[in-house]
C-alpha cells in the first residue's frame, strides 16, 4: 500500500471551501448530486450583471462601490469579486435573512455583509443591483423601497434589476411578476430608466436543450449544452414575448 509520509492538510481545507459531502441528494435518493434547473438563466443573469457594471466602473478611475440588495448567500458577490480581479472594487451585500447571510460570509470572508433592512444604511454606492429580489417584496412597500434604495445612491449611479416576466405563472414565493410596463412605472418616480429588455427567451432549441439536461430519467449536465443554455438565456430582447425575465438599467435622476 502506496503512503504518503507527510499529509498535505491544506489539500483537505482547500476542498473544504465548499461543503461537497452535502452535494449528493440524500433525501429522494435519485441522483448523487443535486440539480438546479433554474442554473442556466441564473448564470446568464450573472453575465448580464458583469457585463454592465463592467463597462460603467471602467469609465470611472476611482474605487467602484457597489452594493448587492437581497444578497442571499452572496452567489453574485461571489461571482463579481473572481471578474473583478485586483480591480479597485468594494462590493457589500445585504439581507434580511441571517441564515443566508452565515453562507455569503462563509464563502466570501474579505467581504462585508449588513444584516438588515435597506432603510438603515448609511453608506453612499456608486451601483446598486437587486437581482429577483423585488418579486419577494409586499406590493404595497415597494414604492418605499425604491425611494429608499435611491438615496442609497451617489449622484448618477447606477441600479441593476432583474425580475420575473409575466410570461411566467407567478412562484408561491413571489408576490408579483412583472411586465415591461409595470416594472417601469414602478421604478421611474426614482430612477431615470435607460433600458428595460426581457431576457432567458424560450425557443424550440432551449427546450429541447433543457429536456435533454433534466429529465425524470437522467440529468446530463453536459458543458455543450449549458453553455448553449446560458448563451441563449442571456440574449437581451426589445418585446417581453417568450422572455421569462426582465432586465432593467437605471441612473439615479439629478
Amino acid at each position: 500500500m502506496r503512503k504518503n509520509k507527510v499529509g498535505d492538510q491544506r489539500i483537505q481545507a482547500q476542498q473544504y471551501q465548499f461543503p461537497y459531502h452535502y452535494i449528493p441528494d440524500l433525501h429522494r435518493g435519485r441522483y448523487l448530486s443535486r440539480h438546479w434547473g433554474f442554473a442556466p438563466s441564473y448564470v446568464a443573469a450573472l453575465k448580464l450583471v458583469w457585463n454592465t457594471l463592467s463597462c460603467t466602473a471602467k469609465a470611472h478611475e476611482r474605487e467602484w462601490q457597489h452594493i448587492d440588495i437581497g444578497c442571499g448567500d452572496g452567489a453574485l458577490i461571489h461571482y463579481l469579486s473572481l471578474q473583478a480581479g485586483t480591480a479597485a472594487w468594494e462590493i457589500d451585500g445585504v439581507d434580511v435573512d441571517d441564515s443566508a447571510l452565515a453562507w455569503a460570509r462563509l464563502f466570501n470572508p474579505r467581504k462585508n455583509f449588513l444584516s438588515g433592512r435597506v432603510e438603515c444604511l448609511e453608506k453612499k454606492y456608486d451601483s446598486v443591483s437587486l437581482i429577483e429580489v423585488i418579486e419577494h417584496v409586499d406590493p404595497e412597500l415597494l414604492p418605499e423601497f425604491m425611494r429608499s434604495i435611491a438615496k442609497l445612491m451617489k449622484p448618477n449611479g447606477y441600479l441593476i434589476i432583474t425580475v420575473p416576466s409575466t410570461e411566467k405563472p407567478v412562484a408561491r414565493k413571489h408576490f408579483q411578476h412583472f411586465s415591461f410596463e409595470s416594472i417601469g412605472e414602478l421604478i421611474e418616480p426614482s430612477f431615470r430608466i435607460l433600458t428595460i429588455r426581457g431576457f432567458e427567451r424560450t425557443s424550440l432549441f432551449t427546450r429541447i436543450a433543457k429536456d435533454i439536461r433534466i429529465n425524470r430519467f437522467a440529468s446530463i449536465d453536459a458543458p455543450i449544452l449549458n453553455k448553449f443554455l446560458v448563451h441563449q438565456y442571456s440574449r437581451l430582447f426589445d418585446r417581453q414575448a417568450g422572455c421569462g425575465r426582465i432586465f432593467v438599467l437605471a441612473t439615479t435622476r439629478e
